[in-house]
């Protein structure tokens, strides 16, 4: 068996052929920003939320930050989940502000509302909800209402989440704002590229404006500290595309989500997740908790060296990565849920072009990797 990589983007021939052409109308136009590409681009993901607004920008982590800043997280707090790309807090961090983690649940991985009622001060100044491997808060209501009775924002980070849903509610259409990642690794890619979705009008304004330097009516007139965020049109063009294959990549995950589910069930030692047999999960990731007397990193290291398999961990929590440590003081022990579950938790292989073949492969390489532990 070649390598299986945890993950890979998908451009089928028919889009690669219809791309060129579009890539040659665009050079040839000269508009390579703000153009026609990015405008239809923002109009296909504001259908596909349900929001009045939407705006592209170069990242996740700009469109996180642009809340934080419009939120007014300098010289205040946000709360936030360790269990997330250390993206997360950062933005926090360039608006001038302190993330505050809090736990997880382990039945969706995301945030604790009762932990987060614990940890709300008078210098709260929002919270961010991260929908971990695609995997919808099931209490993003109860995080919504707790939000607005401290009447502070929430903000969706929705960088995993693009084609799930849950209780026909759409990541990015729920909180007061949400923020997305195009990056190669998510469901639809742009190559690199994010983007805001919201019903605040004036929010939009103000990314806007942060995105272009901090452009008033004009790049003449500075109203804003910004900089250089704008998406360009050849990765509207190419998000374009690939929204159009949004429902057929997540049908393709979801029946390999399927096919993980009924050969894990005789696998002991490796324990799927409650909320992976949801529908309506996009299955970002296919992640297992592995029993709490295996060693992840070096069961990780099995699958690779062994039998050529990408799994990988979902995230060191941020509160113990060095950074965090060193300059706040974070402390192993401080959220032990989250420590638990993100040290246990490994991500199977999933991809669009993954085979079924593939699929048997990786489920007999853990059942012979527990055989022999």
């Amino acid at each position: 068996m070649e390598d299986i990589p945890v993950t890979k983007p998908f451009f089928p021939e028919e889009d690669i052929r219809s791309l060129t052409e579009d890539f040659k109308a665009i050079l040839k136009s000269g508009r390579l920003i703000q153009g026609p590409y990015s405008e239809k681009f923002e109009r296909l993901l504001q259908e596909s939320v349900g929001v009045k607004h939407v705006i592209s920008v170069n990242t996740c982590t700009t469109a996180l930050s642009i809340c934080t800043n419009y939120f007014g997280a300098k010289n205040s707090e946000v709360i936030v989940p360790s269990a997330t790309f250390i993206a997360t807090p950062n933005s926090v961090l360039f608006s001038g502000g302190k993330p505050v983690f809090a736990e997880i649940k382990e039945d969706d991985l995301c945030l604790d509302p009762e932990d987060v009622s614990k940890k709300i001060t008078k210098k709260t100044k929002a919270i961010i909800t991260v929908h971990l491997v695609g995997s919808v808060s099931k209490r993003v209501t109860e995080l919504k209402k707790l939000a607005s009775d401290h009447k502070i924002p929430l903000i969706e980070d929705c960088a995993h989440a693009f084609g799930s849903t849950f209780d026909g509610l759409i990541p990015g259409s729920i909180g007061d704002a949400g923020c997305f990642s195009f990056y190669p690794t998510k469901t639809i890619t742009t190559g690199l590229g994010g983007a805001i979705t919201t019903n605040d009008e004036k929010l939009i304004t103000f990314a806007k404006s942060l995105r272009n330097h901090g452009a008033g009516e004009t790049l003449w007139e500075i109203v804003n500290l910004g900089n250089d965020w704008t998406l360009m049109e050849v990765n509207c063009a190419l998000g374009i595309y690939q929204l159009k294959r949004l429902n057929e990549f997540v049908k393709i995950r979801q029946n390999i989500a399927q096919q993980y589910l009924a050969k894990l069930k005789g696998i002991s030692g490796v324990n799927a997740l409650s909320f992976t047999g949801n529908t309506n999960w996009n299955v970002y990731r296919f992640p297992v908790l592995l029993d709490k007397s295996i060693n992840q990193q070096t069961f990780l290291k099995n699958l690779k060296t062994k039998y050529k398999i990408g799994a990988t961990r979902i995230y060191i929590p941020c509160h113990l990565q060095p950074f965090y440590r060193s300059v706040f003081g974070h402390k192993t022990g401080e959220l032990p849920i989250t420590e638990d579950l993100m040290s246990r938790a490994i991500c199977l292989p999933v991809f669009p072009q993954m085979t079924s073949a593939q699929v048997d492969y990786v489920c007999e390489a853990l059942e012979t990797e527990m055989a022999s532990l």
